[in-house]
């Protein structure tokens, strides 16, 4: 009978912050949506600077990241030290699916300094978040830092990498628990004298949301010479459902699970081309099942645990790492291992892990095999060079294997029946030697696939048939997005560094495929078009748009190599928050996707193997008579899923054509968008060196590529918020979607008013609204005040607009016995679509609230003439 194991959770507090000299956390926010926030923390000294926490959210996943270098974990209670919301799950993936994969992860670094060998971070000392072998050192005064990016960065000194930074640094040279001992030398913590800076990047795009990527670098920071170092990341999977606080008992942890390493995978390329990747990897051992049945949505089983299956999985492997050379060449090793096994409760528990005969070393504790207690084991398992089978295959190491140790027989049943009790997985890498004040760059990334289990009875074929098992494991998404994460890492086909050298490639079928990059970390994602140049110009109860692609439509998208834009939309809204803006016009190219019906050696699927096609070009290849092009009955539109196309010289070429986006592809006309230059020629006709002048508009901008649009029918008193944004069709043979620019990015806010030039000649009046202006009014509902201040109470936003100014004039507010209460200097440069309003904050030039009475107001230009009318204000 299978006993399942629930364990209870752990709980970890976080040390309490004293007061002292002033340590600062940064985080600029410059995400769609997202308000800005800040923090101060004051403590005693570094060494007392406690581990603080936030986490990555943008992509699809949700991960926590401690400012001591521990990540995938938190404490009890933990709060985020940006927001100070509760944070129950250091680790969330699918994001909203309340599960976690782990119980921590970290790094260990080993070396030897002088006669000592030494290892910082390992677990084998019973460290906990609080007392540590790495403690939190501040950068400048900031313990941690956060950039969300999504608009150009300013003021700060950090440049944004992602679209969501989080960077810290710890030492290993602070001593904060001198009664933790090391196992086997029986003294406290002895340092191995190295800072660690860690950058983690994310990013929100499909492509990029199922990975964080870590940009390391380890300094010796001591005076002797670091020989041997090694690094090493710790990971210790583990299942848990957690309802963040929704539910009355939000978690249990589910013990058993697999954990193995992928050497390589057939690149998405195909052409028979092989991606290295020697990555770790872990999962629950079932994908856990209710019944015959995975379970999506979480519920109760009653007087025990909320229950929801887990079918993903998640690796950890290196990105890139310095060579040494032929005659000291760099060894990966892979070690797993589990503590506390035990069949029944009257036997003994036991460690357990993996181990070579050839330099067996004996741990000395819980059997010798397993957990690497003391600096000494500790670097043994960073440097030995296994690599380690995976614990499904514990079983098949027989007593005789010439290889390995082998395992007791009992317990390597249990594993390879139902995975690991407690796992730890560890990746290493080295040794290299870093001289004092010296650094090196150790680059990896954390990565995660969903629908790994695909089989939910797949665990009845353990123990005696683990390649049947494997069979209907589904690493596809997991290998998928572990090669997305090294394409980030460092871009194929990219010349960083201007050498003239792209990477190594090769050709397949006539096309040349870039296999790696340069060399040189890019750390770049692919990206939508930039999006066009826009202004915005107010006409009477209306806005007209307009706006300029040349880079929009041009540039090419990094991986792909193409131009592949797609279109426009035109966004309108009450305020300048994207969940507010509401499409009002669009157009993107006529092309349709072909998918073409393929036979995989079991069953026919369609697959999307080229780039979009013009309705123009499958016409050409697909039309009827003489002159298939001139073909106006062809429309690839007829072709679907259910009634595809089926080539009449070649039965077996079945496919059917997708629109990509709407195919609102008219320009001109009736509520569309149009080109302000409709007779300009393509300048695809120029040689790129000899486009001539006329081709250009005053801005420096290609006319062929300019476009208006006129939004009409709206109100004059009150701003509007308009984007246009530009789209791509993505990357199809890769599965990467159409991605957008985003909408808040470059908004720009207008009233539709008046033109400048219409003002400056005197043909329009200038009026103030409110007017009257009443304190019991619910201006802030009409939209008057308060928009993007929804923070701040009603009587900190008051406002009285002045309307149809020109770009620069003066405007006095008068008592009624004359006395001057607020003088206004109205100076906008005419070309910003603002320029003709002024708000007044109705605060008089004393620093007061203004009181009701009858004010009049006049305007002054700058050639001497003047407007002037009455204002009510009623309180």
């Amino acid at each position: 009978m299978r006993r399942t194991l629930v364990l209870l959770c752990v709980s970890f507090s976080l040390v309490s912050f004293i007061s002292g000299s002033s340590l600062e956390a940064r985080e600029f926010w410059l995400k769609d949506d997202v308000e800005p926030t800040s923090a101060t923390l004051s403590l005693a000294s570094a060494a007392d600077a406690g581990p603080v926490i936030s986490r990555h959210d943008v992509g699809n996943m949700k991960l926590a990241v401690y400012s001591n270098g521990h990540w995938g974990r938190t404490g009890n209670p933990s709060y985020d030290y940006f927001t100070g919301e509760p944070m129950t799950v250091g680790h969330e993936y699918p994001k909203g699916s309340y599960i976690c994969h782990l119980w921590g992860a970290h790094c260990w670094i080993g070396g030897i300094r002088g006669s000592d060998t030494l290892v910082s971070g390992t677990s084998g000392t019973v460290a906990t978040l609080e007392c540590g072998e790495f403690q939190t050192t501040p950068i400048d005064g900031v313990i941690m830092e956060k950039i969300q990016a999504g608009v150009p960065l300013s003021g700060s000194d950090q440049q944004a990498v992602s679209h969501q930074d989080i960077i810290i640094r710890f030492t290993d040279t602070a001593i904060t628990c001198p009664n933790v001992v090391d196992y086997l030398r029986g003294t406290s913590h002895i340092p191995l004298n190295v800072e660690v800076t860690q950058k983690t990047y994310t990013w929100s795009h499909d492509i990029a949301d199922d990975f964080i990527l870590f940009d390391i670098t380890i300094k010796n920071i001591g005076r002797e010479l670091i020989k041997e170092m090694y690094i090493g990341i710790e990971t210790r999977p583990s299942v848990m459902v957690d309802l963040e606080g929704t539910q009355d008992d939000g978690s249990t942890f589910i013990a058993d699970g697999i954990v193995g390493f992928v050497d390589e995978t057939p690149s998405r390329h195909g052409c028979g081309i092989v991606d290295t990747l020697n990555m770790m990897w872990a999962a629950n051992f079932n994908g856990m099942p209710y019944g015959e049945e995975f379970i999506d949505d979480p519920f109760w089983i009653e007087y025990w645990m909320w229950f929801k299956s887990a079918t993903s999985a998640h690796g950890v492997f290196f990105l890139d790492y310095p060579e040494q050379g032929e005659s000291r060449p760099v060894k990966l090793s892979y070690n797993w291992y589990c503590r506390g096994l035990s069949l029944t409760p009257d036997v003994s528990f036991l460690d357990f892990g993996p181990r070579h005969r050839e330099g067996f070393r004996d741990f000395l504790t819980g059997g010798g095999t397993g957990i690497p207690r003391g600096d000494a084991n500790s670097y043994h398992v960073l440097s030995n060079g296994e690599i380690d089978y995976d614990v499904l295959r514990t079983a098949s190491i027989g007593s005789f294997d010439p290889i390995w140790v082998p395992p007791p027989p009992d317990f390597a049943n249990q594993l390879s029946t139902k995975g690991v009790l407690a796992a730890t997985n560890m990746l290493s890498v080295g040794p290299f030697d870093v001289p004092a004040g010296a650094s090196i760059k150790i680059p990896y990334v954390f990565v995660c696939g969903e629908n790994f289990h695909t089989d939910p009875n797949n665990r009845w074929n353990l123990p005696h048939d683990v390649d049947l098992f494997y069979d209907n494991l589904d690493f596809f998404d997991l290998l998928k997005n572990a090669s997305w994460a090294r394409w980030v890492y460092d871009n194929p086909g990219v010349d960083t560094d201007g050498d003239d050298y792209a990477g190594e490639f090769t050709v397949c079928d006539g096309d040349t495929i870039y296999t790696t990059g340069d060399g040189i970390p890019d750390w770049r994602c692919a990206e939508p078009p930039p999006p066009p140049k826009v202004w915005l110009e107010p006409t009477v109860n209306g806005i007209r748009v307009r706006f300029n692609g040349t880079v929009s439509e041009t540039e090419r998208d990094i991986f792909s190599g193409v131009a592949d834009f797609e279109g426009y939309r035109i966004y309108c809204g009450l305020d300048g928050r994207a969940t507010s803006l509401s499409v009002m016009a669009s157009y993107d190219r006529n092309d349709y996707n072909k998918f073409v019906l393929t036979y995989d050696g079991i069953k026919s699927e369609y697959y999307l193997f080229d780039i979009p096609f013009s309705v123009d070009s499958l016409r050409c290849l697909y039309g009827s008579g003489p002159d298939p092009c001139i073909d106006s009955v062809f429309d690839p539109a007829n072709y679907t899923r259910t009634l595809p196309y089926i080539h009449p010289d070649f039965p077996d070429s079945i496919f059917y054509f997708q629109p990509v986006d709407y195919n609102i592809s008219t320009l001109g006309g009736e509520n569309s968008i149009a080109r302000v230059y409709p007779d300009e020629p393509d300048p695809s006709i120029y040689h790129p060196d000899s486009i001539p002048d006329e081709a250009y508009t005053s801005d420096g901008l290609l006319k062929y590529y300019e476009y208006e649009f006129e939004i009409t029918n709206l109100l004059a008193t009150i701003p509007y918020w308009i984007s246009v944004t530009a789209f791509d069709y993505g990357y199809p043979q890769m599965d990467i979607e159409g991605l957008e620019s985003s909408r808040t990015a470059w908004i720009q806010s207008v009233y539709p008013m008046s033109a400048s030039d219409a003002v400056a000649g005197g043909n329009t009046r200038v009026y103030v609204y409110p007017n009257p202006y009443r304190g019991d009014a619910d201006y802030r509902d009409l939209g008057f005040e308060g928009r993007m201040r929804e923070d701040r109470p009603d009587h900190r936003v008051r406002a009285i607009h002045f309307a149809n100014l020109p770009p620069k004039c003066r405007i006095y507010i008068y008592s009624l016995d004359g006395d001057l209460v607020r003088q206004l200097d109205h100076d906008v440069d005419p070309s910003d679509p603002s320029y003709n309003h002024h708000v007044w904050n109705m605060i008089t030039r004393n620093t007061q609230m203004v009181v009701t009475g009858l004010y009049y107001w006049v305007v002054e230009t700058e050639d001497g003439t003047t407007q002037m009318g009455k204002l009510v204000i009623i309180f």
